[in-house]
């Protein structure tokens, strides 16, 4: 999978030096500049969405770093992992975007660094679950497969932080647009078979390998596991079905699948669900370039509990959920 083109950066000393010399220039012929100053350059719809995602991103990270001057133990360490989760989200859209403009004495103009809207929790779990659902919302029009799946993956990264943050700093958590339960989407036109049947095994094989572990531990781990087991199991019959393959020789459920070597051990090791969970999460995240756009969101909506059990069951936070190319631990 590419990954998302970024706007090339603009080199602003040379363009600021040329108008300087074409200015000094003409006033040497004695020509009047009455033209006006010059504007920004019009966007383009994947543009303005971008610099709208980095707007988003430099807030909350603005407002986690006046919040974190107060904040201690849980609710601190969530703070910082916020603004380092920030930082590569910055970089992975490409950064702020620079129209070239330059003040009326040829300075550079300056460029944005974000608004910190309080310097509170409160204020964190708010902007976080706005940029969320915005970029959640965004995902239908995007004329961007690439530029889709990664602010998809950064809706997800911004909503699972604002709901551990709201837990941590006992605040209320964000409303958003997320379903209740996810559902699977059936609109999957377009979609190679080959992704979709491994779709179903990665749903099935995660299911049976929660079953196996639950027989293996005691409540609440155990309740939890045959939960999270059924979830799954009814998402691979769904896929399939949306798929076509339920019923059929295609359908490439089997009664039993290879598991860990830690999940059969005397003590279990239940990090493994953790690392099943984030490899889903990663499937998830990967077909939003590939579905088609109006599926995009359901996608997103999965991927988002997907990783939310991820976390539970042990995975390493990171700072674009689905993108392992892009996202390194930040735990």
């Amino acid at each position: 999978m590419d990954t998302p083109s970024r706007p090339a950066p603009v080199r602003r000393a040379a363009r600021a030096t040329a108008l300087v010399a074409l200015a000094l220039a003409l006033a040497g012929c004695g020509v009047r500049l009455e033209t006006p100053p010059p504007s920004e350059p019009s966007l383009t719809a994947v543009e303005a969405a971008r610099r709208a995602a980095v707007t988003d991103v430099l807030d909350v990270r603005a407002t986690a770093r006046a919040a974190a001057a107060g904040a201690k133990d849980r609710t601190a360490k969530i703070l910082e992992e916020v603004v380092r989760a920030a930082d590569v989200q910055e970089v992975q859209l490409g950064g702020v975007y620079d129209s070239g403009l330059v003040a009326a004495d040829g300075s550079p103009a300056p460029l944005p660094t974000g608004t910190a809207a309080g310097d509170d929790p409160a204020a964190v779990v708010e902007l976080l679950g706005q940029a969320a659902s915005r970029a959640r919302a965004g995902l239908e029009t995007s004329e961007d497969p690439g530029f889709a799946r990664l602010t998809g993956s950064m809706s997800i990264a911004h909503l699972v932080a604002s709901r551990a943050l709201a837990a941590a700093a006992d605040v209320e958590a964000p409303e958003t647009e997320l379903p209740a339960v996810a559902p699977v989407p059936t609109a999957l036109e377009g979609v190679p078979a080959a992704d979709l049947t491994a779709l179903v095994v990665a749903e099935d094989s995660a299911g049976y390998m929660l079953e196996v572990l639950a027989s293996r531990l005691t409540d609440p781990q155990r309740s939890a596991a045959l939960a999270r087991a059924a979830t799954h199991r009814s998402r691979a019959d769904a896929w399939a079905r949306a798929a076509g393959l339920a019923g059929t020789p295609e359908d490439p459920r089997r009664v039993a699948y290879d598991l860990p070597d830690g999940i059969t051990a005397a003590e279990p090791d239940t990090a493994l669900v953790g690392s099943a969970e984030a490899a889903l999460t990663t499937d998830l995240v990967t077909l939003v370039a590939v579905v088609p756009a109006a599926t995009r969101a359901a996608m997103i909506d999965l991927a988002a509990d997907t990783w939310s059990a991820a976390l539970t069951w042990g995975a390493a936070r990171v700072p674009l959920p689905g993108m392992p190319e892009l996202a390194t631990a930040k735990g």
